[in-house]
């Protein structure tokens, strides 16, 4: 294969609109903290069995936006994406109803557990100012077969759906506060990413 994927991808911009795949269905989470109230919209894809994976926003729609590892560039799509993808919507409100004028979101994501043969992932932190109090968070957990032989795509597949699987804990932080606003345990497989616990911690 010729990369594998299990990645974030943060990006300060209003709601992401579609992804190439259908909707499977989607959930909606609610948090606050002193100065915010803070509302998680969880958008979950079918999967992608050699799919062009891409983009949109209600912004532009058409501007493409890729994925490509933890990055987004114009220019590279995965033409042939094996996985399943979820996109997070976080919509940031003032305690009076307002809407910032400037607000940031913070997370932290380590890896608690995974399947053997997958590469060991660090812990890493991403910040994002959010637009409008708005922002889209995408992760992607899957390979790219374009570089497979036809012949060897469905063995491939087969291999993955049934070995692979990722275990992250992702911490959710607001501005520069100490403490998490949230924790999201996610689990991984090539076909589903799947919720596994989502909690405010005690502040």
């Amino acid at each position: 294969m010729k990369r594998g994927l299990s990645c974030w991808l943060l990006f300060g911009i209003p709601a992401m609109l579609q992804a190439a795949s259908p909707l499977d269905h989607e959930v909606e989470y609610g948090f606050a903290t002193k100065n915010y109230s803070i509302r998680l919209s969880v958008a979950f894809f079918e999967p992608y069995w050699g799919r062009r994976l891409s983009f949109f926003t209600n912004a532009d729609t058409s501007k493409e936006f890729c994925y490509s590892g933890d990055v987004g560039t114009p220019d590279e799509c995965i033409e042939r994406f094996v996985g399943a993808v979820v996109i997070v919507t976080y919509s940031v409100k003032l305690a009076n109803g307002g809407i910032p004028r400037f607000v940031t979101i913070r997370e932290y994501v380590t890896v608690s557990a995974q399947s053997r043969g997958l590469p060991e992932r660090a812990p890493f932190s991403m910040t994002q100012k959010l637009i409008r109090g708005i922002g889209s968070d995408i992760q992607a957990f899957g390979y790219d077969e374009t570089s497979l032989k036809q012949p060897d795509r469905i063995r491939i597949r087969r291999q993955a759906e049934a070995a692979w699987w990722r275990l992250c804990r992702q911490e959710l932080y607001i501005d520069e506060e100490a403490k998490p606003f949230a924790i999201v345990e996610w689990r991984h497989t090539l076909n589903r990413i799947s919720i596994l616990q989502i909690y405010a911690p005690l502040r």
